[in-house]
């Protein structure tokens, strides 16, 4: 067998391996890594006699392949692997000594992960297919000529690429090839209410808000006529069009669907279940938008008494809604009750985060800005500076977070000392 053609069995080979594992069948995986080895062995040996190249690349244990439980976790997936993995690699690999070099490095385990291989990929094409649309179409085929179930994995599939890198070219090609493939779809079947989705959901984390409440709205519509539209996919799918018709100001559509949501959810997860309070969160999050302030607390109250009885007092997502209470009641001018409601997230942000973790500086920076609104010059100077300090360090002087951090500590300088 030609070389390259090993190189194609031996990645896909090993794809699937972790696939396996990803389904929960760690034996399995392992019977299908030991089967394949001599493969793995031989691609290993080709990219041994480039040191200079190896040395290039952040190795990490041999095993780490195997490692990647979860990436796919549809076990389904597999049989279309080769098909979808051997065309990316054959169609962007072969022409490149050094990508042959790496992908060989790569089926060999050599990365923390097959994710991590995956990101490696993209961030090597991702570019040439956002500048050559041809290649993005032989890479990831618009109509790839699989039935519906394969379809709706393949979709599935583009939309988990699309979610890890935060490189927008890399993430361009998976995009256009998701949304062109929703675009073609006909019928309110299942599968298309996976595919529309998935669709919507990308297009409306690239800040397209008109296509992705189009493809939702799709999405929704077919879940109801195929399978009823009481489940939590469906329930996710409301949320999203809840969050899109609240960006674009349309509080009333928002808070339609944010319902919806919640009522699939107490229906198929009962009233006490994180999703559950999340939707009580983001119902509380409209009302407080339209500055309908007793409301938005009533549901931030309900959230908060779910998320304290299931995950505790200490959990991040209960540190959330002690913000979000907070957030209300600095609204409604009543500062010691917000203050009180900070301090309880900033206990919870200190001790499971840390003191140094961003998610923890906002939390002083809130308190700040609070202290800075309170005229209290000591209090707002203390906890503004230890939000610049963690903003500076861990985002960089160019974040937002980190100027607005600092517009606020240089307002709080000028306050005169208590």
């Amino acid at each position: 067998v030609h070389a390259t053609e090993q190189l194609v069995q031996a990645v896909c080979h090993i794809w699937m391996a972790a696939t396996v594992l990803g389904a929960g069948s760690p034996v399995a995986a392992d019977k299908l890594y030991k089967a394949f080895r001599p493969e793995f062995e031989l691609v290993k040996r080709s990219a041994d006699r480039n040191a200079e190249l190896l040395d290039s690349i952040e190795l990490a244990p041999q095993e780490s392949l195997l490692q990647a439980a979860g990436i796919f976790s549809d076990g389904n997936i597999i049989p279309i692997l080769p098909d979808i993995l051997g065309e990316f690699f054959v169609l962007t690999g072969f022409d490149s000594p050094v990508f042959r070099q790496r992908l060989w490095v790569a089926a060999m385990g050599e990365f923390d992960s097959a994710l991590e291989f995956f990101k490696r990929l993209l961030k090597d094409f991702g570019q040439m297919m956002a500048e050559d649309d041809g290649l993005r179409r032989r890479v990831f085929p618009e109509d790839p000529g699989l039935d519906d179930r394969k379809t709706q994995l393949y979709a599935r599939l583009l939309r988990r690429l699309f979610d890890e890198p935060n490189d927008r070219p890399v993430r361009e090609a998976p995009k256009k090839t998701l949304v062109a493939l929703a675009d073609g779809r006909q019928g309110n079947t299942e599968e298309n209410f996976v595919i529309w989705s998935d669709a919507g959901s990308v297009c409306r984390n690239m800040g397209e808000h008109e296509r992705a409440l189009g493809f939702l709205l799709k999405s929704v519509k077919a879940s109801e006529e195929s399978r009823g539209g009481e489940d939590t996919e469906t329930a996710t799918a409301y949320n999203n069009i809840a969050s899109l018709y609240q960006a674009m100001g349309d509080y009333d559509k928002a808070l339609e669907f944010n319902l919806k949501a919640l009522k699939v959810r107490e229906k198929v997860l009962v009233a006490e279940h994180p999703d559950t309070a999340a939707a009580y969160n983001n119902i509380a999050q409209v009302y407080q938008d339209i500055g309908d302030y007793a409301k938005a607390l009533e549901f931030n109250m309900k959230a908060l008494k779910v998320m304290e009885k299931v995950l505790g007092a200490e959990h991040p997502s209960t540190a959330a809604t002690y913000n979000n209470i907070a957030q209300v009641y600095q609204a409604m001018g009543d500062y010691d009750k917000a203050l009180k409601y900070m301090k309880k997230d900033l206990a919870i942000s200190e001790k499971m985060l840390g003191a140094e973790h961003p998610s923890t500086a906002v939390t002083y920076a809130n308190i700040g800005a609070l202290r800075l609104k309170q005229n209290n010059h000591a209090e707002a100077v203390k906890y503004l500076t230890k939000a610049c300090d963690v903003f500076d360090k861990k985002l960089g002087p160019g974040h937002p977070n980190t100027k607005l951090a600092h517009q606020w500590l240089d307002a709080a300088l000028k306050l005169p000392s208590d």
